[in-house]
């Protein structure tokens, strides 16, 4: 046993120190509060990173696997978005859309999405080829058929044929569009058919870039295709043919859905 004041050496059983005089069940008491505070202390000093470094780690942790799912979600969205947007952009695919479309009647929506032709323009060519104003012939429509203008009477008759279609084939009628072959044309062809198109246009007095860019066309592909509508009251098929330009980057129909409908006065 030893002082703890000035650390002589003692002799077992005495009371007091034989150097300094200190009492030696005090000194080492105190020696032994002392060193069990001190690693109380060393313990607490020590667990605190400890404890820590789990929590950071967690921390870290959530955040990773909430950035890899941000980084997942987005990288779906835009396979989706690519797939919406350009899965579709072939010449059979939208052949199919569009003759789908057209068959349920919807005229203005078919040309709007598929047709490389825009209703307006169309509607133009056409009033201006019968020498009168959309007004003037709007005038003669309401005259003779009762309807307002050209565009209603087009949703009447989009209404009429999806009335018959129900009458005709069941009221839950289905409209199926199988592209049976799809072919390129080879380039003196293609040149042909928008040499055609636009003398068509120029002859009649419009100017064709203003109606259709034809020298954006760099392919044109026709496509020969069967429609099968079915319902609970039968089923009936016919089959097409279309010519599907690829004009810049977008596969577009050459047909007019619009002006066919229209009365000629």
């Amino acid at each position: 046993m030893f002082c703890g004041k000035c650390g002589e050496k003692q002799v077992s059983g005495e009371k007091f120190c034989g150097n300094c005089g200190e009492a030696l069940a005090a000194s080492n008491a105190s020696s032994s509060h002392s060193t069990n505070t001190g690693v109380a202390q060393e313990v607490i000093v020590k667990s605190d990173p400890i404890s820590s470094v789990p929590i950071a780690n967690k921390k870290i942790s959530n955040t990773h696997v909430g950035m890899i799912a941000c980084a997942a979600v987005g990288l779906v969205a835009i396979i989706v978005f690519i797939s919406i947007l350009f899965g579709g952009n072939n010449p059979e695919r939208v052949a199919q859309q569009y003759l789908r479309t057209i068959h349920n009647g919807n005229y203005f929506r078919a040309t709007r999405r598929y047709s490389a032709f825009d209703a307006d323009d169309l509607i133009n060519v056409f009033v201006a080829d019968r020498r009168m104003t959309e007004r003037q012939y709007n005038e003669r429509l309401n005259e003779s058929r009762g309807y307002r203008n050209i565009r209603a009477f087009i949703n009447a008759q989009a209404q009429e044929e999806t009335e018959r279609l129900r009458a005709e084939f069941g009221r839950n009628y289905s409209i199926t569009v199988e592209v049976v072959s799809s072919d390129e044309l080879s380039l003196r062809e293609m040149n042909s058919l928008i040499d055609g198109m636009r003398f068509s246009y120029e002859i009649r007095g419009h100017e064709p870039d203003s109606i259709i860019r034809l020298d954006r066309i760099n392919s044109i592909v026709r496509v020969r295709a069967d429609i099968t509508i079915s319902g609970s009251l039968g089923h009936g098929s016919t089959s097409t043919t279309l010519e599907v330009a690829q004009i810049g980057r977008r596969w577009r129909v050459l047909a007019d859905s619009i002006t066919p409908l229209l009365p000629i006065f």
